[in-house]
């Protein structure tokens, strides 16, 4: 079933989908981490239909079980992503380059399981506006400083640099960032997110300390590789900045 609702959601057949994934849910003996397959799947039906708010009920959800949980209140919120800023801002330039190569690699199933739900929540958050788009970023960097690297660390530092260059202004450390996700990036060998890593990067980060022609051969690069990989929203993405 778990197949089914994969190969229907590459299709779009959403009653399809809805069907397969509830023949899994309903299990009540069947755990959290059988269901995950599915429940990606639902997700990503859900935000394919522009409904981006019921996307991140989901996923908030399904990490809330795994134990990952978040403030749902405007104040926590907001007192959170100050003492976020406040951290990030403060170890900038304490993670150098040589650090961040000499990172170890996450071991535990379930935490990559749940910094693969944390990217997919980011994305959400961000195309729906979402107060909590900060806090999903700031703790995926804080597994990955803390547990390791996983495909999905580039494209938390790449976030880190967006908030860095677009939110604060921090031109600079933004690019310090952007820099560290590209050599995450190569580190890994991840090809799932090397489309929205370098989309992000050349779009968002980088352009405000590089010349602008610098970013069109790494966004042209990101758009073959979206291609390829089945991103194809970071390729449609990369193509439009492009051009």
């Amino acid at each position: 079933y778990s197949t089914a609702a994969e190969a229907e959601g590459y299709i779009g057949d959403v009653e399809q989908i809805e069907e397969h994934c509830s023949e899994v849910l309903n299990q009540t003996k069947c755990p959290l981490s059988e269901k995950l397959r599915v429940y990606n799947v639902l997700m990503d039906s859900i935000a394919n239909r522009d409904r981006m708010s019921e996307a991140v009920d989901l996923c908030l959800d399904v990490l809330k079980q795994s134990g990952c949980k978040f403030p749902n209140k405007s104040i926590p919120i907001a007192l959170s992503t100050v003492a976020g800023v406040v951290r990030i801002k403060a170890t900038v330039k304490s993670r150098t380059t040589e650090e961040i190569s000499k990172m170890p690699f996450m071991t535990d199933a379930r935490r990559i399981e749940n910094m693969k739900l944390l990217d997919k929540l980011s994305t959400y958050c961000y195309l729906a506006e979402k107060a909590l788009f900060p806090l999903v970023i700031f703790r995926s960097l804080k597994w990955t400083i803390r547990y390791g690297l996983c495909d999905y660390a580039p494209t938390a530092f790449a976030a880190i640099g967006l908030i860095m260059t677009g939110v604060l202004f921090d031109l600079q450390g933004g690019s310090t960032y952007g820099k560290h996700a590209l050599l995450l990036m190569e580190k890994l060998g991840c090809k799932a997110t090397k489309s929205r890593t370098l989309f992000v990067v050349h779009s968002f980060v980088l352009p405000w300390t590089r010349p602008a022609q610098s970013m069109l051969r790494p966004l042209l690069r990101s758009y073959e590789i979206g291609l390829q990989t089945g991103d194809t929203e970071s390729a449609m993405w990369a193509i439009h900045h492009y051009i």
